[in-house]
């Protein structure tokens, strides 16, 4: 479906489905968008891939339109296309450069799903419990509180099963499960919503929070929040908020996951322009003890997965034998992280604005 409204843009939601032994299923959902065109609601793909996964995507338009040294991501955002055969990259980290072998993957359209429920789509996430697929659309502004965001309900074969699930919300992005909760990050509020009846349970309003982004959960239930402008993590418990750690030391916090007891950070880098996110550092991939102290200055002892910076990191999923799956956004690169070694691979590249990744786990194990 297409329809032409002024001012708005192009926008695609794709899901792949890459059936591995070694990767699983996983969710990549593309935002494809540029100022002024026709808005195409929803183009939900679904691939069956023989090499590894593929991810969720998200586009931020505006930020790529007036970034001054991001040519390559406007001109991605403008070629508002879709690619069937995506290309897969493997890549050899060496000190001072990389070598990269670029390989074809193999897939096959499974599913496409149209719809006008679906605009500008931040992030995804499986609910095990409901066997559904949750997409957060911002439909709006990502900083603006203009109440135009929704969650859509889609089924893992790809039927939308309610387009505007849960509506009402701002600008949603990072979402998660926990006991029968869905909490969700928007942008200065942690949102709690009834999984069974689809209703908002409680809005946690965050003091001072800019751009609330990711969130990730404790097994005793403690909800950790990033917000990547104020390089801040919080955390949740029983109706308080405290701040987990700030600083500069958490570049620029995005994709959070907690394992066992530490939490895993995606960091975008050193922000040295908010409003382009441009970055004079590149992120890493990095965790906290969650039992840690804080310093005196408001930050915890940290220590690095990846030992030189990455990219401008954004989703972060870990697979069963421990290591880590990971977007950049501004590249459009998705990687394979070594949790033991920090060595990485280019899983692909020359992909729009790769963002959060939702991960639906075969009955196998790998």
């Amino acid at each position: 479906m297409s329809l032409n409204l002024p001012g708005n843009s192009q926008k695609s939601l794709n899901w792949i489905d890459s059936r591995n032994s070694d990767s699983g299923r996983w969710a990549d959902f593309m935002a494809n968008r540029s100022p002024g065109s026709p808005v195409h609601f929803g183009a939900l793909r679904s691939l069956n891939f023989e090499q590894p996964p593929i991810f969720p995507l998200r586009a931020h338009p505006a930020k790529a339109a007036r970034a001054k040294d991001g040519a390559s991501v406007v001109q991605m955002q403008q070629e508002g296309t879709f690619r069937y055969q995506l290309s897969q990259s493997s890549i050899a980290s060496k000190p001072g450069a990389d070598r990269e072998k670029q390989a074809q993957s193999r897939g096959s359209k499974l599913w496409e799903l149209s719809s006008p429920s679906i605009i500008n789509p931040e992030s995804t996430y499986y609910s095990a419990s409901s066997n559904a697929i949750f997409a957060s659309s911002v439909v709006g502004s990502e900083v603006q509180k203009d109440g135009q965001g929704w969650i859509s309900k889609i089924s893992p074969q790809g039927k939308l099963l309610k387009g505007k699930w849960v509506k009402g919300l701002n600008a949603p992005h990072g979402m998660r499960e926990h006991d029968g909760t869905l909490w969700v990050a928007d942008i200065d509020q942690l949102v709690a919503i009834d999984i069974q009846s689809a209703k908002v349970i409680s809005r946690t309003t965050i003091p001072g929070a800019r751009f609330l982004n990711d969130v990730a959960i404790a097994n005793d239930g403690k909800v950790f929040v990033s917000d990547t402008l104020k390089n801040r993590v919080y955390q949740y418990d029983q109706g308080k908020v405290t701040t987990f750690a700030k600083g500069r030391s958490l570049d620029a916090p995005n994709g959070l996951l907690v394992v066992d007891n530490q939490l895993i950070v995606a960091g975008f880098g050193q922000i040295n322009d908010p409003e382009l996110f441009t970055t004079t550092v590149p992120g890493h991939v990095f965790g906290i003890d969650l039992a840690s102290q804080r310093r005196n200055d408001g930050s915890r002892k940290k220590a690095l997965i990846t030992k030189t910076p990455l990219g401008n990191l954004d989703g972060i999923e870990r697979k069963k034998n421990g290591n880590f799956i990971v977007s950049d956004y501004t590249l459009g690169k998705v990687f394979f992280v070594n949790a033991k070694t920090g060595s990485h691979q280019t899983l692909l590249s020359d992909l729009r604005a790769p963002a959060d990744i939702g991960f639906i786990p075969q009955k196998i194990s790998f």
